[in-house]
């Protein structure tokens, strides 16, 4: 029990830390005062590093007493107040940073409704649409919105050089279970 009390760390005050290990990058520090910002509590700090790329930017949020929140693209992900969580965190980060990592999502329709992100190796773009996205087609109901209405995979990473979209189409009845 005393050694998980001992991996215990306030969010914020890795501020300085995360700063010092993104030197090189242009990082923008924001507040509850700051506008879009004021969801925050009172204490806690978001981090934006701004992409030169694109307009994919990567959040950070510290929060006091709480844990850390990390943004990029659809993907949405909390890390728990320890050490381990903030050593996973912060390897995520730079891995997308330096691109091995990226945003894979799969929207269904014309309307491009979301239905699943995750993390993508940048090893893993030529893996079938079915493999990545493994655990959206479990939902029966998911994988025939797919079927019924087409879509499409989008993967994005921080250098929009590794982006791609594959098209899913509608699937005919009898074709479903050859494609999906």
């Amino acid at each position: 029990m005393m050694e998980q009390q001992d991996s215990c760390i306030n969010p914020t005050e890795k501020r300085s830390e995360l700063l010092q290990r993104l030197k090189g990058y242009s990082v923008k520090q924001y507040t509850s005062t700051d506008k879009g910002y004021e969801y925050l509590s009172e204490k806690s700090v978001c981090l934006k590093i701004e992409n030169p790329n694109s307009n994919s930017n990567l959040l950070i949020e510290l929060e006091e007493q709480g844990e850390f929140t990390l943004i990029f693209s659809y993907i949405h992900n909390h890390y728990s107040s320890d050490l381990e969580e903030y050593a996973e965190l912060t390897n995520t980060i730079f891995d997308i940073l330096e691109n091995r990592i990226g945003c894979a999502t799969l929207l269904s329709g014309e309307e491009k409704r979301w239905l699943g992100s995750t993390w993508i190796d940048k090893t893993e773009v030529n893996d079938s649409v079915k493999k990545i996205f493994a655990f959206v087609f479990k939902s029966k109901d998911f994988k025939n919105n797919i079927q019924n209405n087409g879509g499409q995979a989008e993967y994005e990473f921080w250098n929009p050089v590794d982006n791609k979209t594959i098209k899913i189409e509608k699937q005919q009845s009898i074709q479903r279970r050859e494609i999906l």
